[in-house]
């Protein structure tokens, strides 16, 4: 059994169901990949530091208080996407990718689209840290359209969201999330 905590309590400890350990799973498992990878071109992330700065303060309540540490979890919260739609379907792919952009991750969505380019040509990406280029040159051409979703966001005003629970066993309830951005 893993005991951790959900973002709700600092004491108080949570044991997941079989869902919740695939998904953590799946997401520390990725550590091994996208965090050495990441680390390659530390120099190249660092300069994505623009893509950090609108969501830094609420990066760092959530302990991610550098832009290389943001960008490991980003990337690997788009990697676990993947997994989660080849695992739970599409409906659970949706719920997780709003969550995420909720949480602040606002670069999910367009991480999993290079991602699926990863997917699609992995003859010429052998492996993962022959992406990273890519993956780090797709961030940089893109940052305005990027930044520009934090400000979108923020412009509606979106107090809270609710979430209905699709694939998770034994849950049909609705779940009520707050932006952190």
């Amino acid at each position: 059994q893993i005991i951790r905590e959900y973002g709700e309590s600092e004491d108080k400890p949570q044991f997941g169901d079989i869902y919740n350990l695939e998904i953590l799973s799946l997401h520390e498992w990725g550590h091994s990949f996208v965090n050495p990878a990441l680390e390659k071109y530390r120099q190249q992330v660092r300069a994505l530091d623009k893509l950090f700065i609108p969501v830094k303060e609420r990066m760092a309540q959530m302990a991610y208080p550098e832009v290389e540490i943001f960008f490991n979890e980003q990337v690997l919260r788009a990697s676990e996407l993947l997994g989660t739609k080849d695992l739970y379907g599409e409906l659970e792919y949706a719920r997780r990718l709003e969550i995420e952009t909720l949480y602040g991750f606002y670069l999910t969505e367009f991480t999993v689209e290079q991602l699926k380019h990863y997917q699609a040509h992995r003859d010429q990406y052998p492996d993962f840290v022959q992406f990273v280029p890519y993956l780090l040159e797709q961030y940089k051409q893109h940052q305005e359209e990027l930044i520009s979703l934090v400000q979108e966001a923020k412009e509606f005003e979106i107090k809270e969201v609710k979430i209905k629970a699709a694939y998770w066993p034994g849950d049909g309830g609705i779940e009520t999330l707050s932006p952190r951005y």
